[in-house]
């Protein structure tokens, strides 16, 4: 099968294909196996892939190599993940730091319940958080349940799950990514087609997030950090004040610089945005809280 698309367009071709095909995720994972299903939702008036499942023997890897520990005799049943942005977050799993792992409950050892946009919701305990070129590309769980709603998708006694992290389908090609590794040595072509276009304002907010992750990991080897900051938070003030996150993270960052006029002003427009639904009130109330107890160590990239 010779085509390379992304979303719900290049899911129905290798469904109906029935062959070993690749999904590329936007962290860089990709999945090789046979689509057996996937589910899809309307999230933010885009219609979107939410859940995929795979038949055996699957692979896992990252820029066509196999991702370590994760082959086809590993995943010799398959392979299944929701996929998506979380519940109340702007960005994607992919690029989060320490500090909203911490805050997510995503810590080693430790439970976590996430609450995917679509509805689906994980519970388990992290036993691994897996990095490729910089990105969040997995987390392992045991004792993990995935449902929506009365629909189990996973459960316990399946053993360790192992979530696929990336909220868009960026591609999917014919064939395995690592060819060699999967042992299927058919000659597969790719015909590239032109990617999704992003909306330019969620542009725009992703390069926020990547200038804020930028001066986390560099403040302290910055001659004015607060001159600096200043800038950030005028740009998220003149143009993102709407985003409570990129306003957590900003926060972060000034009671970490003691910018107390800086934390009087987000604080301020945080509790404004607090006049939304139940749960966004309590993120940003918790956000707030961690902004002060649990401290944010600039110079640390949380990758």
């Amino acid at each position: 099968m010779a085509y390379k698309q992304g979303g719900i367009l290049g899911l129905e071709k290798a469904l109906k294909a029935q062959t070993v095909n690749t999904i590329e995720l936007n962290s860089g994972l990709q999945i090789s196996g046979v689509l057996d299903t996937y589910l899809s939702k309307e999230v933010a008036c885009l219609h979107e892939p939410t859940f995929v499942r795979l038949r055996g023997p699957a692979q896992l890897c990252i820029k066509g190599s196999q991702i370590q520990g994760h082959g086809t005799h590993y995943h010799f049943q398959g392979f299944s993940s929701p996929l998506g942005l979380l519940r109340n977050e702007a960005k994607c799993l992919s690029i989060m730091d320490s500090q909203d792992l911490l805050r997510l409950g995503l810590v080693i050892g430790y439970r976590a319940h996430l609450e995917f946009a679509s509805g689906i919701e994980l519970i388990g305990t992290v036993t691994k958080i897996t990095r490729g070129k910089g990105k969040i590309i997995l987390i392992s769980f045991e004792s993990c349940t995935v449902r929506q709603n009365e629909n189990i998708l996973f459960q316990p006694d399946w053993g360790i799950f192992d979530l696929a992290v990336g909220h868009t389908i960026t591609s999917i090609f014919g064939g395995p990514a690592d060819r060699v590794h999967y042992n299927h040595l058919d000659d597969f072509v790719a015909k590239r087609v032109r990617p999704r276009k992003i909306p330019s304002q969620k542009l725009k907010e992703f390069e926020l997030y990547q200038f804020i992750r930028q001066f986390r990991s560099r403040a302290d080897s910055t001659s004015d950090p607060h001159t600096q900051l200043e800038k950030l938070i005028d740009s998220y003030f003149t143009n993102f004040s709407s985003n409570w996150l990129a306003g957590v993270e900003l926060l972060e960052l000034s009671v970490a610089l003691n910018s107390k006029k800086n934390c009087q002003h987000l604080e301020e427009k945080l509790m404004e945005s607090k006049n939304q639904k139940p749960e966004v009130q309590q993120c940003i109330t918790e956000g707030i809280r961690l902004a002060h107890q649990v401290p944010c160590l600039l110079g640390k990239n949380g990758s």
